[in-house]
């Protein structure tokens, strides 16, 4: 006797493909506005993580990167520049402002390439300096695209035209340097009134009160090799000796003021510089005869991106 076989029949496959497509269909239908949703939260996330990075790294290297006349971020591990398609490789010189690693970094949620844009060096006038940026975006071409970003952008305006269906987040060079001019400049506004004022006390506290003594030094530096009657030789400030970039310690008047590291340290992060006795300040000292009377004065300055100067004069008060 043959046995019988046993099995589906056409039909029953038939019937079971037709349910396995329904069914298909459905969590299609369930999960694929899900898994958009998704993609499109999780890009949200890591370009706000991407900014949060990319910001840090320029508020901390800010007189480098705008210093630079090219388009490009410099930072010390490297340099990020425009690109369509962005690499592990391109957000690499920010890897110590991140906890993401950088094949994480440079893909939205998509798995897409993100497409980054670094204008060229701008500036803007301000109270009579110049205030040089750069303006940086981080795009993501979205669901829709399949290559890179549609999204234009003018390197030289930093304008960020986007595309409808694309993400983008934007970093404003100006915004960031404007912020470290204002503590820059109250800083250095600070320190030229403690100055001023240390100058009425030396004169206040001398005997013979003179018009004549330029009391913001001794004299010299370091302090008591001096005899000049021109000068505070009892003093503990030090002259600059007409040299540039002397710093409030080198001429122990960070000291002598009592000052804390970030009293005499600009925006930048670099220190304030003090002149007491150039050919720009009034002293005794001075090469011009006519700027050897009081009332003396003393510069406290900063150097800021394309080797400018931001300074504040304090004046003698008797």
């Amino acid at each position: 006797m043959v046995k019988r076989q046993s099995g589906f029949t056409l039909i029953e496959l038939l019937i079971a493909l037709i349910i396995m497509s329904l069914m298909t269909a459905m969590l299609v239908t369930y999960f694929g506005p899900w898994a958009t949703y998704k993609a499109r939260v999780d890009t949200q996330n890591k370009l706000a993580l991407l900014q949060e990075a990319l910001t840090d790294a320029y508020k901390d290297n800010a007189l480098t990167i705008d210093s630079n006349a090219g388009a490009a971020i410099v930072l010390p591990n490297g340099k990020i520049s425009s690109t369509a398609s962005a690499t592990p490789a391109t957000f690499q010189p920010i890897m110590p402002y991140s906890s993401t690693a950088p094949l994480g970094m440079a893909r939205d949620g998509y798995g897409k390439a993100l497409t980054v844009f670094v204008s060229d060096l701008l500036s803007k006038k301000i109270a009579g300096a110049t205030l040089y940026y750069h303006v940086i975006a981080v795009v993501s071409s979205g669901a829709r695209s399949r290559g890179p970003a549609k999204s234009t952008f003018d390197p030289s305006t930093g304008a960020l035209k986007l595309d409808p269906y694309e993400t983008a987040v934007l970093i404003n060079g100006y915004d960031i340097e404007y912020a470290i001019y204002r503590t820059t400049r109250t800083r250095l506004q600070q320190l030229a009134n403690l100055y001023s004022t240390y100058f009425q006390s030396r004169y206040m506290g001398d005997s013979g009160r003179s018009y004549g003594v330029d009391y913001f030094a001794c004299g010299g530096n370091p302090c008591g090799a001096s005899s000049s009657p021109s000068w505070d030789i009892t003093g503990t400030v030090g002259n600059s000796l007409q040299r540039t970039n002397q710093t409030a310690a080198q001429v122990n008047l960070q000291t002598t003021l009592g000052l804390s590291h970030d009293d005499v340290t600009d925006g930048w992060g670099n220190p304030i510089y003090v002149d007491n006795d150039s050919s720009a300040v009034r002293s005794p000292s001075n090469p011009s005869a006519a700027m050897q009377t009081p009332p003396y004065t003393a510069t406290l300055y900063a150097n800021m991106p394309g080797g400018q100067r931001l300074s504040v004069t304090a004046a003698g008060n008797y």
